[in-house]
């Protein structure tokens, strides 16, 4: 097993039993139609294009989990969608997630879109900090 998948095995297991515990509390920004919330699990140096592909999995959105050592961001993103047209960007498939997340904590009214170099949107409402729940 890589370092990068041993990372990810680890970082998976920490945000879903946060999942666990803080979905008690406050639903997740994501439900699909059929009720259902998909969560996708990314490391800060995963390029969004790689998201972007596991998202397309499960259709056009997903709760989309930062796992930073310290703590995860917490992001909605919906692919094909326009959001604040203020805030729309150009963006390269290439970006990392953290550097995202960071364009979304400076963006003031907390929802953007973005074009990655793939061609489609990703439309985002802002991005919110969770402390592990273990």
């Amino acid at each position: 097993m890589k370092n990068t998948d041993l990372e990810r095995v680890k970082a998976t297991r920490r945000v879903m039993k946060t999942v666990a515990r803080e979905s008690a509390f406050e639903p997740l920004p994501i439900v699909l139609e059929d009720g259902s919330s998909p969560v996708v699990v990314a490391l800060p140096d995963d390029e969004i294009e790689s998201v972007y592909r596991r998202i397309r999995k499960f259709g056009s959105a997903a709760n989309v989990f930062v796992a930073y050592p310290e703590n995860t961001r917490l992001i909605g993103m919906r692919l094909g969608e326009e959001g604040a047209p203020a805030a729309e960007q150009l963006g390269h498939g290439h970006m990392s997630m953290a550097m995202y997340v960071d364009f979304l904590l400076l963006n003031p009214n907390k929802s953007s879109t973005i074009t990655i170099s793939i061609g489609e949107s990703v439309a985002t409402s802002g991005t919110k900090e969770l402390q592990y729940s273990f």
